[in-house]
């Protein structure tokens, strides 16, 4: 090796250490989480104990409330044939390993409302001996997020926190909503009333929106992931059978695919062509310098309610990110 390419590698080495140590770097631990999935069925006796040191939260995501059989705020409720939102992960911490666990009750038509009410569990939690374990999906991921960021003491409470699916950088599918006019949107509005869902929500994740709030609050996110073990977690929708595939192509491709080989429609949207879970791209999923998973034949829906066309088990799959999250947090948390 010449003396000039060694310099270069070890400057390269010692950028990356830099970046390491100061919490800059991301790894995709997909091939680890691959592997946990199908090697390892059970929580050990262990992570089950540092689980049980825990509060177990779970922050449910957009339209939360028609898959919540005791939420009464939607006149719409496909939890008899869809199951409630994390219900089957929740049954199954409790019946096989004696966890319990708690759900936010959110709010897709104010997200204020279920912003308060996840300050007021990090709040309420100050007094307990228990920090708290969060998992949230979608929306309820970008709320837990916003909530820490403009309390970063209550970050203290938090020992780690699992995103999954949640539009960091928005969706296209927001944006195409935007462009629809006024009067042909306000067609949609009973609907929205029957999914207790408004355009303030829908808003929320527009790109250009999610973009200037990250750019802003960049330095604030990039200390809270230093300070609490981050995992987030995206799925990728591949030409399997799921409700989600025409939204996935509009995303992947900009239009409208209907038999797989050419687009009967224009371009839908100017942002970024990415695969996606058929609402969330995945570059949109990713958090700075938190480790992340990208996990394929995943739709937005099957990792918390029973849909149609499963490839995975919610139980499984929050089971393995359980896992994962718990290798990274640190001992004396944990002791």
């Amino acid at each position: 090796m010449s003396f000039v390419g060694g310099v270069v590698k070890a400057f390269i080495a010692i950028v990356g250490l830099i970046y390491s140590t100061l919490g800059f770097s991301r790894a995709d631990i997909s091939e680890d989480f691959n592997r946990i999935l199908v090697d390892e069925k059970y929580l050990s006796l262990k992570e089950v104990s540092i689980l049980k040191e825990h509060r177990i939260v779970f922050v449910p995501g957009f339209h939360a409330e028609i898959f919540n059989r005791r939420d009464r705020s939607s006149w719409i409720d496909f939890s008899f044939l869809f199951s409630d939102y994390y219900g089957y992960t929740m049954l199954h911490l409790e019946k096989q390993y004696g966890l319990r666990s708690e759900k936010v009750k959110t709010s897709s038509k104010d997200a204020e409302i279920t912003r308060q009410r996840i300050l007021d569990l990090f709040e309420n939690n100050k007094t307990s001996q228990q920090k708290l374990i969060v998992m949230a999906h979608s929306l309820g991921g970008l709320l837990v997020l916003d909530v820490l960021l403009d309390n970063p003491e209550l970050q203290s409470q938090v020992s780690g926190i699992i995103f999954s699916q949640s539009p960091f950088y928005g969706t296209p599918l927001a944006e195409i909503y935007g462009r629809v006019p006024g009067k042909l949107r306000s067609l949609v509005y009973p609907i929205f009333n029957l999914f207790n869902i408004s355009e303030n929500t829908i808003e929320i994740f527009r790109p250009e929106n999610r973009r200037n709030y990250m750019n802003f609050r960049k330095e604030d996110i990039m200390n809270l992931v230093r300070e609490i073990p981050v995992i987030t977690f995206a799925g990728k929708v591949i030409g399997q059978r799921t409700i989600f595939r025409a939204t996935a192509d509009i995303i992947q491709y900009g239009c409208i695919k209907p038999f797989g080989k050419f687009c009967i429609t224009k371009r839908l949207h100017g942002e970024k062509l990415d695969k996606s879970d058929g609402v969330v791209p995945v570059e949109s999923t990713k958090l700075f310098s938190a480790d992340y998973i990208v996990q394929s034949y995943v739709d937005h829906g099957e990792t918390v309610v029973k849909l149609p066309f499963k490839n995975y088990k919610q139980t499984s799959v929050s089971q393995t990110l359980f896992k994962l999250l718990i290798k990274k947090i640190p001992p004396q948390i944990t002791d």
